[in-house]
């Protein structure tokens, strides 16, 4: 297996999303978890520069820029793809810049979110994300975080359920998370 070389990282759009944990989307479609896969939509695809969202199967793949563009899809930041396109395969791109729409997008790595900020060793491939976490908006509902380095992370409007597991000491109302009633 080959993985993206670092160098390169400019040539591609880094966007990611969220999937249950055996791949699936909100939608039933089942993402591959394997880093360098690639995922095509059929078509065809419809005019709308300024939608993110597909308007029916097979109008594009919609990705995530932010997290509240992956929260959208209400599926919850645990098992998380980083997935690139090229800029030529973009459909569409909601006003806010939060989801785009792209005709194709490869698989770059997989990711157990709560893992990750944990300081597992779980991720899968590679990726050229930058740091800190950016988890503002992000749906962490039932998330394990008891272990996670939290302190560099933004998570500011991230939304939680009385399941959702913190490290000792952290105080995630001063951390601005929202409880999910």
């Amino acid at each position: 297996m080959t993985y993206p070389d670092p160098a390169t990282c400019d040539d591609r759009i880094y966007a990611f999303r969220s999937v249950h944990p055996d791949g699936r989307s909100s939608l039933g479609f089942r993402w591959p978890l394997t880093p360098g896969a690639v995922v095509e939509a059929d078509g065809p695809f419809t005019d709308r520069p300024d939608d993110g969202c597909p308007a029916r199967e097979g109008d594009g793949i919609c990705l995530a820029h932010t997290a509240a563009g992956m929260a959208s899809g209400r599926i919850p930041a645990i098992t998380v793809l980083v997935c690139s396109y090229d800029p030529a395969d973009l459909l569409g791109t909601e006003p806010d810049g939060s989801k785009v729409r792209v005709k194709r997008c490869r698989v770059e790595s997989v990711h157990d979110l709560p893992g990750v900020l944990r300081g597992a060793d779980g991720a899968e491939g590679h990726d050229c994300l930058p740091t800190p976490a950016n988890l503002s908006r992000a749906d962490l509902s039932r998330a394990d975080l008891y272990g996670a380095d939290l302190s560099r992370a933004k998570l500011s409007g991230a939304i939680v359920d009385r399941a959702t597991t913190w490290p000792a000491g952290f105080d995630p109302i001063a951390a601005g998370v929202r409880v999910a009633r």
